[in-house]
């Protein structure tokens, strides 16, 4: 007859049944570990995907916003103005270019420092409206206005060209300014130059001819 032998502790304990339990604790312990781990990496995921949602949301409402801002922008942009001639040499020829498909409306033409100290546009720093120019309406294609307006003075250092300020198609108000600068403005174009009124003097326009 064989006879099994089974190691007992002081106390008579089984270490065999308290492996067991122990292996068992540990398992357990373990599978809570890896449970957590994975609650944790879940929530590192959730976050770094709502991270990157915010900013693909981010980024399609900045792309948005270009967008309309370039379509607001888009007649505007193509409307250009310059001397035909150093501002100094007397009243020359005023080049205007709008190379949209619709009008714009309520020009005013003047000047602006475009190098060195000054404003941009020139305004409101006279008795008449002499260094100012109107025209009610521009068609599209290229234009010269005979006469540039009255030279307002400028100083040592000092590059001064035209700037325009004007009503587009769908009726919003912009000034370009003598470094090229375009912006929207909120006010009627005649009253951001500051014009005197009544309006004049009108400006006599006429195709410019190809260079």
């Amino acid at each position: 007859m064989m006879v099994t032998s089974v190691v007992l502790g002081h106390d008579g304990y089984d270490w065999l049944t308290f492996a067991a339990q122990a292996g068992g604790a540990l398992a357990t312990v373990i599978t809570a570990l890896v449970a957590i781990a994975a609650l944790l990496v879940s929530l590192w995921l959730a976050l770094v995907d709502r991270k990157r949602s915010r900013e693909v949301t981010a980024r399609a409402e900045d792309e948005l916003r270009r967008n309309r801002e370039a379509v607001l922008r888009a007649q505007a942009e193509l409307v250009t103005v310059w001397l035909d001639q150093d501002e100094r040499a007397g009243r020359g020829d005023v080049m205007l270019s709008n190379a949209s498909t619709g009008a714009i409306y309520d020009v005013a033409i003047g000047y602006g420092v475009a190098y060195g100290a000054g404003t941009g546009f020139l305004k409101g720093d006279w008795n008449s409206n002499d260094a100012l120019l109107f025209i009610n309406r521009l068609a599209p294609g290229s234009w010269a206005v005979s006469g540039a307006p009255g030279y307002p003075g400028g100083g040592m250092h000092i590059h001064v060209e035209a700037a325009i300020a004007f009503r587009d198609a769908a009726g919003r108000f912009w000034a370009r300014d003598a470094t090229g600068e375009l912006q929207q403005i909120e006010e009627h174009p005649y009253e951001y130059v500051q014009a005197m009124q009544p309006i004049s003097p009108w400006a006599t326009i006429r195709r410019a001819s190809a260079a």
